[in-house]
């Protein structure tokens, strides 16, 4: 039973770091290997990439028995050291030499990368009995999200995908850079809103006057008027 339950651990120890050097391999490969490797680059370039890599193998490696030297390998190391090769490759990774698809694919790799060293409960696993535990009453959850929460949250998350598709056709470079910070900006603003929006159905409502809705909400309604009135004036002087 000991050797059993040491190899069913061993399994999902493999399975964690599965999780974190897979995707991260893929968005290395598409976005820091494969323009470091091109001609012309560098040696300083094609070095800060290769310690990339071993910051990137290292840190799942390190994780489970020291968590915190591993996420300084794993995130900023990794992070840090692709960030620093990156600035040396100079026009290999400007706007108009970049293949959409590929950076597309780029970006969903280091999306899966981050969402690796997320921690969540392993399959099997029973929060209760780990022994950092704070000992107390179990906490039921109050109630369960409706049927329109998720509507919500699906609508939200459609609405902030759907914007990043359409910065991949601005053909000018200093355009396509606006476009895609603008997209992912306000892909994030959306999220965000779309996930609160959709927590508050179900969740006893407040009695507030309308005046302090809108006040509270003021400062949104002007950064979406600032946001329409630069897009206009971006689409008039084009």
């Amino acid at each position: 039973m000991a050797a059993q339950a040491a190899r069913r651990t061993d399994g999902l120890g493999f399975a964690e770091r599965a999780n974190i050097l897979l995707p991260g391999l893929y968005a290395w490969l598409l976005t820091v290997a494969e323009p470091a490797t091109g001609a012309g680059v560098g040696f300083l370039a094609r070095a800060l990439a290769f310690l990339a890599l071993i910051a990137l193998v290292t840190g799942p490696f390190l994780a489970p028995d020291r968590p915190l030297l591993g996420r300084i390998f794993g995130i900023y190391g990794f992070v840090g050291l692709s960030t620093l090769a990156w600035s040396q490759l100079g026009s290999a990774v400007a706007a108009e030499q970049l293949d959409p698809l590929r950076a597309a694919f780029g970006a969903f790799g280091w999306m899966l990368y981050a969402f690796g060293w997320g921690k969540t409960r392993g399959r099997g696993r029973i929060p209760e009995d780990d022994p950092n535990v704070v000992p107390g009453p179990s906490l039921p959850a109050r109630s369960r999200l409706p049927t329109a929460a998720w509507v919500v949250a699906a609508v939200a998350l459609v609405g902030a995908v759907v914007p990043t598709f359409f910065a991949w056709r601005v053909d000018r470079a200093d355009h396509a850079v606006l476009g895609h910070a603008t997209t992912l900006a306000a892909g994030a603003a959306v999220l965000s809103s779309g996930a609160t929006l959709a927590l508050a159905f179900g969740q006893p409502r407040s009695e507030r006057s309308p005046g302090s809705r809108l006040n509270s909400a003021a400062a949104a309604l002007a950064a979406l008027a600032v946001f329409a009135v630069v897009g206009l004036l971006w689409l008039a002087l084009g």
